[in-house]
């Protein structure tokens, strides 16, 4: 289950990166009224929990994964 986690948080985090990316450009060009009601910094929030959602799972795994010494 944490591989699972590791891998999609990660990606989908990075695409709400870029998505926030874009959003953050277009809002500066002009970008359509109604369109500014959601804010590009909620898509960036969204990627930091989803970040930290990964590297907790793979620090967790990494010391299911150790044997005692």
């Amino acid at each position: 289950m944490e591989k699972h986690i590791i891998h999609w948080g990660y990606w989908v985090g990075l695409a709400c990166v870029a998505i926030s990316a874009i959003w953050r450009v277009l809002v500066i060009f002009g970008l359509p009224a109604a369109v500014k009601t959601v804010a590009y910094s909620t898509l960036y929030k969204a990627a930091l929990v989803l970040f930290v959602a990964a590297i907790t799972a793979a620090a967790r795994l990494l010391v299911e994964t150790q044997k005692p010494a």
